[in-house]
């Protein structure tokens, strides 16, 4: 049985992991292998985060639309700075790296944008529906849903515009492909992060 104070971390890796893996490799190996780098230590900056809160981490899940960590959230400050921690460990890196390896900071300034984007599951739609209802009270809610349907419809025009009128292949439609995937993942009882 798992303790809080335990440092083992059940992993459940999904089919839909390994095929959108299979499916970067095949694409570009060496932009999976940053891709993959940045978004384990944004799990990893999550990670740490909860353990320095004493936020017990039940699981790690990953799956064909991204990560999550399956923690005992229950909406307060801590759950705020948890929130942070992913995308903060990215921009640092970002920072610290733009000269040495140019290429792996902006792997990593595109993960920390991408997750802050007012949108849940991510961080920044997490954020958004802990701070806006208790700013804004009912408003709050209806604010949280404009704001991630505006961020949903952007991120569409933006693929058809790069397919359609840039010329950028289909990359742009499968990368706002992934995204609408990435929000109607679904979330299991427990608070995912």
């Amino acid at each position: 049985m798992w303790q809080p104070n335990d440092y083992r971390i059940p992993v459940e890796i999904t089919p839909g992991f390994w095929a959108r893996l299979c499916l970067l490799l095949f694409l570009d190996p060496r932009a999976t292998a940053a891709i993959l780098t940045a978004a384990a230590l944004h799990e990893l900056g999550h990670l740490l985060a909860l353990r320095l809160l004493g936020i017990p981490v039940f699981g790690l899940r990953l799956s064909g639309v991204g990560a999550s960590l399956c923690a005992d959230l229950r909406g307060d400050l801590r759950e705020a700075w948890a929130i942070l921690a992913g995308p903060g460990v990215n921009l640092l890196l970002a920072l610290c790296l733009r000269s040495r390896l140019p290429g792996f900071a902006l792997c990593n300034l595109a993960l920390a944008a991408y997750n802050l984007l007012p949108v849940q599951p991510l961080d920044g739609g997490r954020l958004c529906a802990g701070i806006l209802p208790r700013v804004f009270g009912a408003a709050g809610d209806a604010l949280c849903r404009a704001l991630a349907f505006l961020t949903a419809v952007l991120v569409v025009c933006l693929g058809v515009i790069g397919t359609c009128v840039l010329r950028l292949g289909l990359l742009p439609c499968l990368s706002a492909a992934a995204f609408l995937l990435r929000l109607g993942a679904c979330q299991t009882e427990r608070k995912m992060l």
